[in-house]
């Protein structure tokens, strides 16, 4: 049986039928030094919601303008593989709140089922493996290349209130508008929002 708790380079809490949002980049994306800077924000357990919003601020700058990265979800094809993969697992082993496709990784906000329809256990650890599988084999197949496509580990974060969901959604929404990718929220293509908040899409950008 997998574990609700486990510990790579980060901690990992994956308890079912919880609300996560989550970050995975393409491999090579950032530096070993600010692999290890996250490593220790991680673990000094900083819960505090403004703490968290200057954290992923800082990682999002960082990944927005790495010189070391790849950026080949800059391609139509591989972004929309990406898309699918996601949204595969939609009201059947996750409820899909948000994602956003960035040029070199993903936000996507969901709450994991408790079970499937066999009454099997699902975690997060799951879906992740899943999503990130296929959309790897299916990309490198089009880039023509082999070899890791995505960065082993993901970020992931326990969504804890309302409050914080609706920073999270407007957080991912407003990525590409911050990255100076696209003016406006709902002028991005690689962007979904559950229709219960399609509302965001027309509010002013967060500060």
């Amino acid at each position: 049986m997998k574990k609700e708790y486990y510990k790579r380079n980060l901690p990992h809490y994956q308890t079912r039928g919880q609300l996560f949002f989550v970050a995975w980049m393409l491999t090579n994306t950032l530096p070993s030094s600010t692999l290890a800077k996250l490593r220790r924000e991680y673990e000094t357990d900083k819960n505090l919601l403004p703490s968290w919003k200057n954290y992923f601020e800082m990682i999002d700058d960082q990944l927005h303008n790495s010189k070391a990265s790849r950026y080949w979800l800059n391609r139509s094809d591989l972004a929309q593989i990406v898309a699918d993969a996601i949204q595969y697992w939609d009201k059947k082993r996750i409820d899909l709140y948000c994602y956003c496709i960035m040029p070199n990784h993903v936000h996507s906000v969901f709450i994991v089922h408790e079970e499937d329809g066999n009454s099997k256990h699902i975690y997060l650890q799951d879906i992740l493996e899943s999503i990130k599988k296929f959309s790897a084999r299916k990309c490198n197949n089009l880039l023509k290349r082999s070899g890791k496509f995505w960065q082993h580990e993901s970020y992931d974060r326990i969504i804890r209130d309302r409050e914080e969901l609706y920073y999270v959604l407007k957080y991912i929404l407003d990525n590409p508008v911050k990255a100076r990718l696209c003016k406006n929220r709902n002028n991005w293509k690689w962007s979904y929002i559950k229709p219960d908040f399609s509302d965001l899409m027309e509010e002013p950008i967060s500060s």
